[in-house]
């Protein structure tokens, strides 16, 4: 099959995500887009379950959280008597957490998130996602301010979740389970995607008696999709029209 192949270069605008730390993460800068194929291939290489298996759509998660961030600091704005730049600050810094390429949240069995974790606060050297040793307990637990303000249920980003065949998740066809873990992953962040994967394993192998559901999201396309400009998603858009596949 024909592929329409696009490179860009993936630059992290992001705190704490600068070229030195793209340098020692050993992470691919160089991109194209992927087939349906080639992503079950990365999930065949970390042997991730066929039930567990998830796509992050292209462009819905990140509108949603820029969206949320907009109007959250607008209002702070708005409010001239009560404007506080530190919360501005942190408002700020969890979306650009948000949006980071790997991350990690628990959720409860009611939906509610109790940790979050991403790329940009692990260590690097020897590269460790046992940050403040947040791994050594079940559920794990950060002190970080930013990591645990506004957390965002399971239920917020459901609706921006695919299985491989392009079907909807929603609760109602979640497992029942005593805690949910979501994990966001690609294969151009490689050793901080199979890091935390074991991570994670690792950290839930503690606890054999719970029901612990893990939801592995590939956003390998979502993060190309974000850093394309409009010529480049007209030109991807126009090789979808003429019937070929791109998987989302």
């Amino acid at each position: 099959m024909k592929q329409a192949t696009i490179y860009i270069i993936f630059l992290f605008a992001l705190s704490g995500c600068g070229l030195a730390y793209r340098v020692i993460l050993g992470i691919d800068t160089t991109l194209t887009w992927k087939s349906k194929q080639e992503i079950e291939k990365d999930f065949d290489k970390q042997n991730i379950p066929a039930g567990s298996r998830y796509i992050l759509d292209t462009a819905t998660y990140a509108n949603a959280i820029k969206s949320e961030f907009r109007i959250e600091l607008k209002k702070m704005t708005d409010d001239t008597v009560t404007f506080d730049s530190v919360q501005a600050k942190l408002l700020k810094t969890v979306a650009k957490d948000d949006l980071q390429p790997v991350q990690v949240r628990y959720f409860d069995n009611s939906l509610q998130q109790i940790f979050k974790q991403v790329n940009c606060y692990i260590r690097v050297i020897p590269m460790s996602w046992n940050v403040d040793n947040s791994f050594d307990t079940f559920p794990p637990r950060i002190s970080m301010p930013a990591l645990n303000h506004r957390p965002k249920p399971l239920d917020y980003f459901l609706p921006h979740l695919l299985t491989l065949e392009g079907e909807p998740v929603t609760q109602e066809n979640l497992e029942t389970a005593d805690y949910y873990v979501l994990i966001f992953w690609n294969s151009f962040m490689k050793r901080p995607s199979k890091k935390l994967i074991r991570t994670v394993k690792s950290n839930i192998a503690k606890n054999p008696d719970r029901k612990i559901v893990i939801l592995y999201v590939n956003n390998y396309n979502a993060e190309i999709w974000d850093k394309l400009d409009p010529s480049q998603k007209a030109l991807y858009k126009e090789y979808l029209e003429s019937g070929n596949e791109i998987h989302r």
